[in-house]
């Protein structure tokens, strides 16, 4: 039975849909990464709030920090591709809600390697507003004012033996007394980043009735070449180890939404619904 994604995205704060590309589609996408490897800059740049082992990530398409710069010619490429596949689930996922821009922001490339190692659960939140108030974004994404989606395309099969990514179902939030939040916060402190704390240690590490609420709301699936998956910025989540010999490849796109008209360089980039 195929799953209602609209909605469980909505109530769990991540979902996945079955053969959004096809597997020619899926072989060029890594075609035009790996023509980017060869003859562009590519920024190197891993998520900051957990520890990474045997893992390689970068921006592709044109990345400069803190800027917005032109688009690559391949960079363009996989926008259009991603305008083209995409707009049908933006039309659902952003019915009936008036934000006054909504584009894509940055374009990110991963290989998690044989042996690469399980993250910490954590949140995504490392979009800036244009003004650079990351604090302002972040109260504003709580009441879905403003916020982000990441869609993670994979270039290869993804299954839970290679690491496929570990989701918690956002009722979760909803489900801890007062002094289990207070004991979640309390646990980035020792987080890796001292600047914006979204590490909340690996799930081994929790014991408890936090640790069976997490048990209790976790959801892992097997993603296969052609499948995506959406998150939002609420959702926790950790990638698995990759217990495999192979390497699992993957694009993650961030869409961003905002309540503020934001001025954006490149026109390809802005979402129409």
């Amino acid at each position: 039975m195929e799953i209602n994604w609209v909605r469980e995205l909505k109530d769990e704060g991540s979902t996945y849909i079955k053969n959004v590309f096809s597997i020619r589609e899926i072989n060029l996408l890594e075609k035009i990464i790996n023509h980017m490897k060869k003859t562009e800059n590519i920024y190197s740049g891993m998520n900051p709030f957990v520890t990474n082992k045997n893992r390689s990530g970068g921006y592709i398409g044109g990345y400069t920090p803190g800027k917005q710069v032109r688009l690559t010619k391949n960079g363009k490429l996989i926008i259009k591709i991603f305008q083209n596949k995409f707009k049908k689930y933006f039309k659902e996922i952003f019915k009936n809600k008036n934000h006054s821009s909504i584009y894509f922001e940055n374009t990110m490339y991963f290989e998690c390697f044989p042996n690469c190692e399980e993250q910490e659960i954590h949140l995504d939140i490392t979009i800036n507003d244009r003004d650079g108030d990351r604090l302002k974004f972040w109260k504003e994404s709580k009441k879905g004012e403003s916020g982000a989606y990441i869609i993670i395309i994979p270039l290869t099969d993804s299954t839970t033996e290679m690491g496929s990514t570990n989701y918690y179902k956002t009722k979760f939030w909803n489900e801890l007394t007062k002094n289990e939040l207070e004991e979640l916060y309390a646990k980035q402190n020792n987080s890796i980043n001292s600047y914006n704390k979204n590490n909340f240690g690996y799930l081994k590490d929790w014991s408890g009735s936090i640790r069976n609420k997490l048990e209790k709301n976790k959801k892992i699936k097997d993603v296969f070449k052609g499948d995506i998956q959406i998150q939002n910025t609420m959702s926790l989540h950790a990638g698995g180890k990759n217990k495999t010999n192979k390497i699992r490849k993957y694009i993650l796109q961030w869409v961003v939404f905002s309540k503020n008209n934001i001025n954006i360089l490149n026109k390809e980039k802005i979402i129409k619904i």
